[in-house]
């Protein structure tokens, strides 16, 4: 997925299916609220008011976590989120009950309370340490910044939603990623 990310909202500008499970999500040309940590990945090359209006969307967030994880964004160019520990089994269930039913035949509210939950689900930011790590962990989502000159004004996600990643599979996932990044940033300039 591409999104386009302002100030306040996150648009969905272009979309792409892989792998046989297909996960009804936003649309393309859907517009949501921007809140924290959607968006992360542009955030370093945001002003600083942007940073804490973004900031302040956070719940339970300390402003020394929310600094932690631009300054982690900022350095390696990109930001992998997983489940907390015990919603892996959620996840798996709130994807394929999106995933069968169809977001066309699927009552408009109802779409939006389990695609809010399937938000909060998958939008644990891990740390650079448990990247690097030898353990197993489960992915959701990856993202990172397009750049438009020196804007970082759209960006890249990937959603695997894998329940469990080694470290060679998150490599490789991070190295599709920024590559992808990286040649769509070189198409806009």
């Amino acid at each position: 997925t591409v999104s386009r990310i302002s100030a306040k909202t996150l648009t969905i500008v272009a979309k792409a299916q892989a792998g046989r499970r297909a996960v009804a999500g936003f649309a393309v040309g859907q517009t949501i609220p921007l809140a924290f940590p959607a968006g992360s990945a542009v955030m370093p090359w945001r002003s600083s008011d942007e940073r804490s209006q973004w900031l302040g969307t956070a719940r339970r967030l300390s402003a020394r976590s929310g600094q932690r994880l631009v300054q982690q964004v900022s350095d390696c160019g990109y930001v992998v989120y997983g489940p907390d520990h015990d919603d892996t089994g959620m996840v798996d269930l709130l994807s394929d009950l999106l995933g069968s039913v169809g977001s066309e035949v699927m009552e408009a509210a109802l779409r939006e309370r389990l695609l809010r939950q399937l938000s909060r689900l998958t939008s644990r930011p891990y740390s650079r340490g448990e990247l690097g790590s030898d353990d197993v962990l489960p992915i959701s989502y990856l993202a990172a910044p397009i750049f438009e000159g020196a804007d970082a004004t759209y960006e890249l996600q990937l959603g695997p939603l894998l329940p469990g990643a080694t470290r060679a599979e998150r490599e490789a996932l991070i190295t599709t990623l920024t590559r992808g990044a990286r040649e769509l940033s070189e198409l806009l300039n």
